[in-house]
């Protein structure tokens, strides 16, 4: 009798508790309702992206003991600092048409400086329009595009007037298919003829002497470095100043920002003010091992790999050592000079309480070689020449601030990177690998080698990285190629391609750069299919 009254009361909690939960349920159910309406969804991250122009890894980060660049550094130490990373053309317009297009190359057909950008697919959305096309408030400053950004400068809209002869419905080039379709066919008419005409001087790639206006600025490179007075007369002091008022506007804003901003320096002509000379004295510099006079190299490198063109000492005298080093101090305080802009915007960032939900990238466009080999510039192959530095600080990553990253990454890996950990749709046709993963985990697996190629003539060369080796053909091979073993061979001083013990590496690597999308076939020198005419509505 009792064993039945215990069973009854047990089945009578089982039916009796539940009631109160749902009482309480129905009596704080409404409140609920009224803070789900109030609560707004997670805001999107900002995103400061800062180019800068000719930037090798000669900074204080990189592990430069002579660099002054405290700025930089403090960057570093709040991210993550990538050692291997490669542009994929070592010159300004292709390689930033390459990353703001997400494509190599070999795929938006710019290899050259005065190619102009063409979108050639109807998908192809620039990292600016398609961050504007998902709600973000896009601003550019400075030397973003390699042509004009709608930065406020009078010549990039002539420019644009020059070909387009109306004023263009965007601010931005290339324009984006929103800007109606006969303006992307208008630019891919100009993209063509620039590609199919041979008879104008292009630096690096077409033999012969400088043309056009070129012996005047390659004389004034050598000649004119040096201080300067200081104050507010250089273009890269007015763009951290356009930065900055761009944060104080966006920061008023209840929207997401891109801010784009390109520095000029450290590319040549080398000026800046005296105090930024006096951080680097010239009997302090420190000659590259494989410094000479004039290009230098062994029998077994191909001819092609050195460029007709220098940048530094192309005309008179082959440079002494203490001139060289005269030169490296200049490179070394343009440097120190753009840190100091990039300080500015990163205290602008700071006071105005932005740091902790903005995403900053910076990285330089190409390398610049100072004297290895007697090179004095980009536009080779050479590791100084397309090594550059890159660092992505993503403050919701504070585990893995202040980090480095050994893997072989890209600057077209930008634009994947930036679509996710912005939560944005991916693009189609990319050609990078985000970098999220090794943002999380800079040592985790990784399996992408980097690209380049470089024009010469009419054919290309193609090189491929990864973490311990660098190939490169020359015209398929016709050229000749070359092999470097970087963990025994950092300075790149033997070619190891003829050597048969390297047969199988040779192999390896040949497979995975014929099977890339820098094997596509460039039509230098030829006339391209010209695209439809569309006439104007």
């Amino acid at each position: 009798m009792r064993h039945r009254s215990v069973s009854k009361q047990f089945q009578s909690s089982l039916t009796v508790k539940p009631i109160f939960p749902l009482i309480i349920a129905l009596l704080l159910g409404p409140l609920a309702v009224l803070h789900a309406a109030d609560a707004k969804p997670a805001k999107l991250p900002n995103v400061l992206f800062i180019a800068v122009d000719d930037l090798n890894t000669r900074i204080g980060c990189y592990g430069d003991l002579v660099a002054k660049t405290p700025h930089l550094d403090r960057l570093a130490r709040q991210g993550i600092r990538f050692a291997r990373a490669y542009c994929q053309f070592p010159q300004c317009n292709q390689s930033r048409v390459s990353m703001l297009l997400g494509r190599y190359p070999t795929t938006t057909q710019v290899v050259d400086l005065f190619t102009l950008p063409a979108l050639l697919g109807r998908d192809w959305v620039s990292l600016p329009q398609h961050f504007r096309n998902n709600g973000y408030d896009v601003q550019l400053a400075g030397k973003v595009y390699h042509w004009p950004q709608g930065d406020g400068g009078a010549g990039g809209q002539r420019f644009i007037k020059d070909w387009f002869q109306e004023e263009p419905p965007g601010r931005e080039y290339p324009p984006d298919w929103s800007w109606g379709e006969k303006w992307v066919r208008k630019s891919q008419e100009v993209h063509a003829a620039f590609m199919a005409d041979l008879n104008r001087y292009e630096p690096g790639r077409t033999p012969g002497p400088p043309s056009g206006f070129y012996p005047a600025l390659l004389r004034k490179n050598t000649e004119n470095f040096g201080p300067v007075p200081d104050g507010n007369w250089s273009t890269d002091v007015k763009n951290a100043g356009l930065a900055t008022d761009a944060l104080e506007r966006v920061a008023r804003a209840d929207k997401p920002f891109f801010l784009a901003l390109g520095f000029h320096n450290p590319h040549c002509v080398w000026q800046c003010p005296q105090r930024f000379f006096d951080l680097h004295p010239a009997e302090k510099m420190v000659l590259p091992d494989s410094f000479m006079p004039r290009p230098t190299l062994g029998d077994s490198v191909p001819r092609d790999a050195v460029p007709d063109l220098r940048e530094m000492f192309h005309y008179g005298d082959p440079p002494t050592p203490e001139r060289a080093r005269e030169a490296m101090a200049a490179y070394y305080a343009c440097t120190s000079f753009v840190d100091e802009q990039v300080g500015r915007v990163l205290d602008s960032l700071e006071r105005l309480g932005l740091r902790d939900n903005t995403i900053i990238v910076l990285f330089g466009d190409n390398g610049f070689q100072m004297g290895e080999s007697g090179i004095w510039g980009k536009l080779t192959l050479f590791e100084p020449s397309i090594r550059v530095p890159l660092i992505v600080v993503d403050p919701r990553k504070k585990a893995t601030a202040g980090q480095e990253c050994l893997r072989t990454v890209q600057l077209l890996d930008i634009y994947p990177t930036l679509a996710e950990l912005c939560g944005l749709p991916m693009p189609p046709g990319l050609e990078g690998n985000s970098l999220g993963s090794l943002l999380d985990r800079p040592q985790a697996a990784w399996d992408h080698p980097a690209f380049a190629v470089l024009a010469r003539s009419e054919w290309l060369a193609r090189s491929i990285r990864t973490e311990r080796w660098s190939y490169t053909e020359w015209d398929e091979g016709r050229q000749g190629a070359e092999l470097y073993d970087h963990e025994t061979d950092p300075g790149e001083s033997k070619n190891l391609v003829s050597d048969p013990k390297h047969a199988a590496i040779i192999a390896e690597l040949k497979k995975r750069l014929h099977a890339s999308p820098v094997a596509k076939h460039v039509p230098l020198g030829q006339q391209p299919a010209a695209p439809k005419t569309i006439s104007n509505p």
